[in-house]
């Protein structure tokens, strides 16, 4: 199973969290969208 969050940095730039579930620790950050936005935000993981 996959686990993820999402938030908003300092700069209101939304990110994606991979997170380890076995450790509980993050497996990878996802960064890199250029705007701010309001509702659904779409990441393409096969980039990072």
């Amino acid at each position: 199973m996959l686990l993820f969050s999402r938030g908003t940095d300092k700069e209101g730039d939304p990110y994606l969290v991979e997170w380890n579930e076995s450790e509980g620790a993050v497996k990878r950050t996802y960064h890199g969208l250029g705007k701010r936005t309001v509702g659904v935000v779409q990441f393409d993981t096969t980039k990072n």
